[in-house]
């Protein structure tokens, strides 16, 4: 019953945001547009995959990985969107292109296929991997990339998050690419210091002021909850502090009941105002 309630509460919060950052995503947002493919379908053709998640895979060295990609049920190749890009939790992880989304973002998207104002990537990242995580980025990189160059995705709007595991990674994508990115959600996460500065024995909040001033241009909002057991809210709230003392200022939203799970995350991906937010920020 507690599952049907908070799926019930995230489609009817995500209609209000979705209503609103509609008007939002369509059009040319005033940037700078990712050539459509050149084998694609002329300007103006709706394609038969719109409203739909699309499974497709990314080759990095010589493996081939699986993910998804959400296109808007309102795309047609005449216009430009904006893409977010959103990496799973550890229970994401795996080789069977369904587990990435059956958390975080797509559960949210899912709720409003109709309506969802952009395009949403899913990569899934394989398991049994450690410290280094250049596979890891090789293959989110990769898939983002493919979309990309496969629909008309406007490359200043272009928006990354992930829960637990994969807001870790998405701190490691941001890091190493933040001219990149439009805008930053890391929820129920923290930086990985040893994979940030690239010493294994890091200790806990050594890479934040590194992070701070890397990511000092990229507009973040952290959404993190009061009771996680993984990761303790003192780290999201060091983070904070870190970007205050350079004068930098990130939204930062911290759930008194939230834990490590869904009435953290559910909870995040559902509040209308993150997606007028993010829809807003350009590169």
């Amino acid at each position: 019953m507690r599952g049907n309630v908070r799926s019930s509460a995230l489609s009817l919060v995500c209609t209000l945001a979705f209503a609103v950052a509609f008007a939002l995503a369509c059009g040319d947002g005033g940037g700078t547009a990712q050539p459509a493919a050149a084998l694609g379908p002329p300007p103006g053709t709706t394609v038969p995959e719109a409203g739909t998640f699309v499974k497709r895979t990314v080759t990095v060295g010589r493996t081939s990985y699986p993910y998804q990609v959400f296109v808007p049920a309102a795309y047609q190749t005449g216009t430009t969107w904006p893409v977010v890009m959103a990496i799973h939790g550890g229970q994401g992880r795996g080789t069977d292109g369904e587990r990435e989304v059956q958390q975080g973002l797509a559960l949210a998207v899912k709720a409003q296929a109709k309506t969802f104002p952009a395009f949403a990537v899913f990569p899934q990242i394989p398991p049994g991997e450690g410290f280094p995580r250049d596979t890891m980025i090789a293959i989110a990189r990769a898939a983002l990339d493919q979309v990309m160059q496969t629909y008309r995705i406007d490359a200043t709007r272009q928006y990354l998050t992930g829960i637990s595991f994969g807001g870790v990674l998405a701190y490691d994508l941001a890091y190493r690419e933040p001219a990149r990115y439009a805008a930053l959600v890391p929820v129920s996460c923290a930086p990985n210091d040893a994979s940030i500065l690239g010493v294994a024995s890091a200790t806990t909040g050594s890479s934040y002021a590194s992070v701070a001033d890397r990511l000092r241009a990229v507009p973040m909002w952290i959404f993190h909850g009061r009771n996680d057991a993984q990761f303790a809210v003192s780290m999201p709230r060091a983070v904070v502090a870190a970007f205050q003392r350079i004068g930098v200022t990130v939204k930062y939203t911290e759930y008194p009941t939230g834990a490590h799970d869904g009435s953290t995350w559910d909870t995040a991906y559902a509040t209308p105002e993150l997606y007028t937010w993010m829809l807003a920020q350009h590169r």
